[in-house]
């Protein structure tokens, strides 16, 4: 067993971080979206008066400004998780007109920015999940946790906020996880899981090849290097078939692979070239890729009990 690492005082985490920083990435992406369709839908308005123009990004900044002024004053769950989401509002609204500030002309529809805003957020969630993983917190870490929503609770009663949302959390955990194992248990089960991502990954090997065969003059740059993506996320899910005999979990771990290939390289460029186009494609990947990780995480539980 790896030992526990411990942290000084002063550096003490919350545990409920990663939930925290989850909504923050949620909130943000939503933002962006919903200001995107805004826009769109509106024909582009502009908030200006003669030689003036409010830039949505400094509502963006105002929510953030919001944010940070409750996360200084108060210690209320409640109050900490609105201003988690007002900050996720602020990020996504300001990271929209990232474009505006690459280029010469404020190109707000500069091509590569939907590409670049998501890699900032893959980057984002890479150092989110380094900061908060589950089983890097100290036991006094989460002595200090504990003890901090004990003086909370008795203060202003959170628990009765909090306890009626995590016992709601934990019933549809476990109505989940009866489902996933009830369909788990089914003799069609594996075949199933081969089927949909043999299926994805033929679909995105096909999809990319044919583009790359009748359009390599236009793309020539780049399509190759997609194609490469491709391949190298099928070979993960063939990978996968192979290890699917002899362990369900060993080929979950081989299917979530490629799914993490093809959210951290494929994605990037689908939004360059397709822009808000790519959502359908990034929306079914991801969406893989969660069913994925809480399967594996009951496989890797069912495990442990035998």
């Amino acid at each position: 067993m790896k030992p526990v690492p411990t942290r000084p005082p002063h550096t003490v985490r919350d545990t409920d971080a990663a939930d925290s920083l989850e909504l923050f990435v949620i909130t943000a992406v939503a933002s962006i979206l919903a200001v995107r369709g805004y826009l769109h839908l509106a024909v582009y308005p502009q908030v200006a008066a003669g030689t003036l123009h409010i830039a949505h990004m400094l509502w963006g900044g105002l929510f953030m400004l919001v944010a940070i002024v409750m996360l200084i004053t108060f210690w209320n769950p409640r109050i900490r998780r609105g201003a988690t989401m007002l900050a996720g509002i602020g990020w996504g609204t300001f990271i929209d007109e990232l474009g505006k500030f690459i280029t010469k002309d404020n190109d707000y529809f500069f091509q590569p920015t939907f590409a670049l805003i998501y890699v900032s957020f893959v980057i984002l969630l890479i150092i989110f999940r380094a900061l908060a993983r589950p089983e890097s917190f100290s036991p006094e870490e989460i002595e200090v946790n504990e003890q901090l929503r004990d003086h909370l609770s008795t203060a202003d009663k959170a628990t009765s906020i909090t306890g009626r949302a995590g016992n709601f959390v934990l019933r549809r955990r476990a109505q989940v996880r009866s489902v996933y194992e009830y369909f788990s248990a089914k003799p069609w089960f594996d075949e199933l899981l081969i089927g949909i991502f043999v299926s994805v990954a033929l679909l995105n090997l096909i999809k990319v090849g044919w583009y790359w065969w009748t359009e390599r003059t236009l793309v020539s740059d780049i399509s190759p290097f997609e194609l490469a993506i491709a391949i190298a996320s099928g070979g993960l899910v063939w990978l996968g078939i192979l290890n699917l005999r002899r362990s369900r979990l060993a080929a979950m771990r081989w299917f979530q692979r490629s799914s993490v290939v093809t959210l951290l390289l494929a994605t990037p460029l689908q939004f360059y070239h397709h822009q808000l186009g790519a959502l359908v494609g990034f929306s079914g990947t991801l969406s893989l890729y969660i069913v994925l990780r809480y399967a594996i995480r009951n496989e890797e539980k069912t495990q442990l009990k035998l």
